[in-house]
């Protein structure tokens, strides 16, 4: 009967609550509402200071607001207009107020609500924004200064503001707005000639590289000009623009940018005429190898990589279909790419068989200037950033010096921008005549904001070397020496014990450990082993650890002893939720692996933990290669 009581007593608690709930909301709500109407009345006349108290305030509904930012518009004869309008900022939808005189001028704003960053976004409801406004012609708000570090959300002011303006004009000015198609064709003029007879004709080519549509410009006698429309993939989504290109000089002429999906404030603003009029007469060689300036502010590599690369594949079709250049195959590419790290008109062959392939190397070639091998290039990948796609390179040494003398990467996915330009020219410079000891010490650029892309690279240049001075520098890599640990730390995986001896001598070396300890307690009894091991997470960088069992196969106690991964900020790589804890050191999930057996670990495996897959899945491999090593080398004697 105690458990009806407690379900019934609970079940008062709850529906009490409720009521309360109920009548505190129904007492509180007018009064919010009430103060919000006021607040806004408020607004009203500081964003229209001519308002006096005998003008109506009612919001005209008769119009359509269908394709704007707008909720409300007022409209007070002979004085003004008070729009209210939102939009979406970083972290919350913001609702402002603007006022417009008849005179076509803007003569104040008020942010009335906002859950923006405090110090960042949070920042448009400060004076030192809304003062910028009075005085300033809705036509050109384009002085209007937002905060740096804040993009999205003053980016997506302007926005808003932009379409508030066009209702504005088309409603209220008689300004005829021009229809998407109007605008598309105004612009092909003005990128080629006026009054151009523009042709399609992109049934006569096959298109690639993003291209959807050719059109011939004709000033009446002859085509001048081809225009492009091309679309790439951006940060956020599609971007589609148009190019021409004189067909006498073959230089682009300009350049609009069509639709653009990329965030308010960062990659929309490639869409700014300050950005596109760079391309009024720019160099055909500036396009093709992406020689384009960023918008001063603007932090969207991502989008600016993109249309780079965008830009390079429209130039090099353009070249084939209208200059008759060939344009390299990618295994042309390839041969060429090698001869110039190597010797010109090297013999190149093919010895991957005579070799056992390890460490991501999948291709090693012997190179011979026709008399001699001079030098040996090796075809390798890793995984960087991005976790689907590997990063393919090859890199080749020098048969006398072993050092390297060239680099070149294959294929890559990373980020644009960022983790991808391990793939320009300007990085391969750094490998002409490297020492291999500044390879196997890591000494090559970091790129900034890419470091698990250049970690990658580090950790494969490694294997390669040591690859390299076992097969053609007579070398043995030997097995090296345990990596000693502090007692200080062994207590944290045995609390019980007293020493801890290393007994790694004993057994069989395996690369994921790196030292094996027997811990015994006062009585000099042995109570139990501790291994320390490490894993490869995500990206480059390793997890150490102390996994320790009791003498008879009983898991103790996992201890992390540091923290490189990205746990605390998985959202920004993937979709965890947190739900095993914000700090790898002390998540829950590590408890999976304690108080269990070595069996239990083998037989029923432990799942990974969603949005820190490489992570968890990484270290549930080791444990189970620690836990199948314990019985195979039965550690201890016989466990």
């Amino acid at each position: 009967m105690k458990h009806i009581t407690i379900v019934v007593t609970l079940s008062i608690v709850v529906l009490v609550a409720s009521v309360m709930v109920f009548f505190v909301e129904a007492w509180t709500t007018p009064i919010i509402d009430d103060y919000n109407f006021e607040q806004a009345n408020l607004a009203k006349f500081e964003v229209l200071p001519l308002l006096e108290g005998s003008d109506s305030l009612e919001a005209d509904l008769s119009y359509d607001f269908t394709g704007t930012s707008i909720t409300e518009v007022i409209v007070i004869p002979g004085k003004g207009y008070i729009y209210t309008a939102e939009f979406q900022g970083f972290q919350s939808i913001i609702t402002y107020m603007v006022g417009f005189d008849t005179n076509g001028n803007i003569t104040g704003y008020k942010t009335l609500i906002q859950g923006d960053t405090p110090g960042l976004g949070a920042e448009i409801a400060k004076d030192w924004y809304k003062d910028q406004f009075p005085g300033v012609s809705i036509n050109d708000f384009s002085e209007i200064d937002g905060l740096v570090g804040a993009t999205i959300t003053f980016g997506g002011s302007a926005a808003s503001l932009s379409k508030v303006v066009d209702f504005h004009n088309s409603t209220f000015e008689g300004v005829v707005l021009e229809t998407p198609a109007e605008k598309l064709a105004r612009w092909k003029k003005e990128i080629t000639i006026d009054n151009a007879v523009i042709t399609d004709v992109s049934g006569d080519y096959t298109l690639s590289g993003g291209i959807s549509r050719i059109e011939f410009a004709n000033d009446g006698s002859k085509d001048v000009a081809v225009i492009y429309t091309v679309d790439f993939e951006g940060y956020a989504g599609i971007v589609e623009y148009i190019i021409a290109l004189d067909l006498v000089t073959n230089d682009v002429i300009g350049l609009r940018i069509v639709t653009n999906e990329e965030t308010a404030g960062i990659g929309s603003v490639i869409s700014e005429e300050s950005f596109q009029t760079q391309f009024d007469a720019m160099l055909q060689i500036d396009a093709l190898n992406g020689n384009i300036d960023e918008v001063a502010g603007s932090s969207a590599p991502i989008t600016y990589g993109a249309l780079k690369g965008s830009l390079t594949e429209l130039i090099n079709f353009h070249k084939s279909a209208f200059e008759g250049e060939v344009i390299e195959t990618f295994n042309e590419k390839i041969l060429r790419w090698k001869n110039e790290i190597t010797v010109d008109n090297a013999i190149i062959t093919d010895v991957s068989l005579d070799y056992t392939l390890t460490d991501g190397i999948y291709k090693v070639e012997l190179v011979n200037n026709g008399s001699t091998d001079v030098a040996v290039i090796y075809t390798t990948e890793f995984i960087g950033y991005n976790p689907s796609e590997t990063v393919v390179y090859f890199i080749a040494f020098d048969l006398v010096t072993n050092d390297i003398i060239g680099f070149r990467v294959m294929y890559q996915s990373e980020t644009p921008g960022l983790g991808a330009k391990i793939a320009d020219d300007s990085y391969f410079v750094q490998f002409d005549d490297l020492l291999q000891a500044d390879a196997l010490a890591g000494n090559i650029d970091d790129l900034a904001g890419a470091t698990i892309t250049t970690g990658g690279l580090k950790t494969s240049l490694v294997d390669v070397v040591n690859f390299h001075k076992v097969e053609f520098q007579g070398e043995v890599i030997g097995i090296p020496d345990p990596v000693e640990m502090s007692d200080a730390n062994l207590l944290l995986a045995l609390p019980d014990a007293v020493t801890f001896t290393s007994v790694y001598g004993d057994y069989t070396y395996l690369e994921d450990i790196l030292n094996i300890y027997e811990a015994k307690n006062a009585a000099d009894e042995v109570v139990g082993y501790i291994y320390y091991g490490h894993v490869k997470g995500y990206g480059a960088d390793n997890i150490e650890f102390l996994f320790s069992t009791d003498k008879v196969t009983n898991t103790v106690e996992i201890v992390i002893l540091n923290d490189t991964q990205s746990w605390d900020l998985a959202d920004e790589y993937a979709n965890y939720d947190g739900s095993a804890g914000l700090d790898f050191n002390t998540s829950t999930w590590l408890e999976n692996f304690e108080g269990t057996t070595l069996q239990m670990l083998l037989t029923t495996p432990v799942d990974t933990v969603a949005g820190v897959s490489t992570t968890t899945g990484a270290m549930i491999s080791v444990i189970e290669t620690i836990a199948q090593y314990h019985t195979d080398e039965s550690i201890g004697g016989g466990n």
